[in-house]
């Protein structure tokens, strides 16, 4: 560990040091994730056969995780489904929420913050309410009625904590519909298989010229559904790790506003393309933009199939591949971190 790094971890907020060490055991949580205590964890808290509609709630990278379960949570229970910031929903009406509505409350940290006054207004509203969080010793653990804990790591940024929360997102969905249960095991197991490389992708394939463009162009990020919610997450990570500014679209909001005829080769543009939601847009957007000569990273699943195993056929090409993206992301932030460190960068501090 050079002397950069040794002040990072004796200063930062979320310490490299410690999200490194955080996303070289996603593979054992993932080894010893029990599916099937996490879904009766959860079956104990609800009253599946209430359910209409589903609430999720959250700040940064929760918030983010809300936004990808709910395109998630709606495609696979056909359930209508609404992610929303924690401060909006404290300032807000909430008088239509009664006992139909499963409103699932993120909170990774557990920490004091707007997410504790919507806890508590949610718990005073007639809806079903869930809180699931990573502390279980927590001022957020304490204060839900009802709670299901990951049991994760979170002393650096947030990577190991968010991928945990999925998983126990995607027990829910079990829950609600369990004919998903065998389809997600599945998943589980090629998971547990390939988590391994997570450590190492950034430094593979398109990493270090990705890496490159990171620091040298103006970085735009798109998405739309759950993707979107991938995309919000790599642009908080890349707030708070190696500290680059960063916007975040939809998709179609990117094409309508004008920005993509702006778009040129001062530009990083990367679309996020894998939960199966989004396909002609994001190609049309894609050869407008390499018109343009804007750089273009298309995290598709064939990208990742590459990145994963070297075949650009490992993953299905209309499949689900968002623990993959999770996993490229976390590679990625941990590798941009340390160039930035390594250029004499620092990080914030309070």
């Amino acid at each position: 560990m050079n002397r950069a790094e040794m002040q990072d971890m004796s200063s930062a907020i979320m310490p490299l040091s410690e999200t490194r060490k955080e996303v070289n055991e996603i593979m054992s949580f993932i080894k010893y994730h029990d599916l099937n205590s996490a879904r009766k964890n959860i079956a104990e808290h609800i009253d599946v056969q209430k359910i209409r509609q589903i609430l999720l709630i959250g700040s940064g990278d929760s918030y983010a995780l809300a936004l990808l379960y709910a395109a998630v949570l709606n495609n696979i229970t056909l359930l209508p489904a609404r992610a929303i910031q924690s401060y909006e929903f404290v300032s807000e009406k909430t008088d239509y929420l009664d006992g139909a509505w499963l409103v699932i409350v993120l909170s990774a940290s557990g920490r004091v913050s707007p997410v504790l006054d919507v806890l508590t207004k949610a718990q005073h509203s007639q809806a079903q309410v869930l809180g699931i969080t990573n502390n279980n010793e927590s001022r957020f653990a304490i204060l839900a009625q009802k709670c299901v804990f990951t049991q994760a790591s979170k002393k650096g940024m947030p990577t190991q904590s968010t991928l945990a929360m999925a998983l126990f997102l995607d027990a829910l969905a079990c829950v609600l519909h369990p004919a998903y249960e065998k389809k997600h095991g599945l998943q589980l197991q090629h998971l547990r298989l390939y988590a391994m490389y997570a450590p190492v992708l950034s430094r593979l394939a398109l990493g270090d010229e990705l890496l490159l463009h990171l620091f040298s162009r103006r970085i735009t990020l798109l998405g739309s559904g759950g993707n979107l919610g991938l995309a919000t997450l790599f642009s908080n990570l890349l707030w708070c790790g190696p500290q680059l500014a960063s916007q975040v679209f939809p998709l179609e909001e990117y094409e309508h506003a004008l920005r993509l005829n702006q778009a040129s080769d001062n530009d990083l543009i990367i679309i996020f393309d894998c939960t199966a939601t989004q396909g002609v847009l994001a190609y049309h957007i894609r050869q407008k933009l390499m018109k343009n000569n804007a750089t273009v990273v298309h995290v598709d699943n064939g990208l990742l199939s590459l990145m994963f195993s070297g075949s650009s056929r490992t993953f299905s090409g209309n499949g689900d591949c968002r623990y993959y993206a999770m996993l490229f992301i976390f590679s990625l932030i941990i590798s941009a971190t340390e160039m930035f460190l390594s250029c004499g960068g620092k990080r914030v501090t309070e």
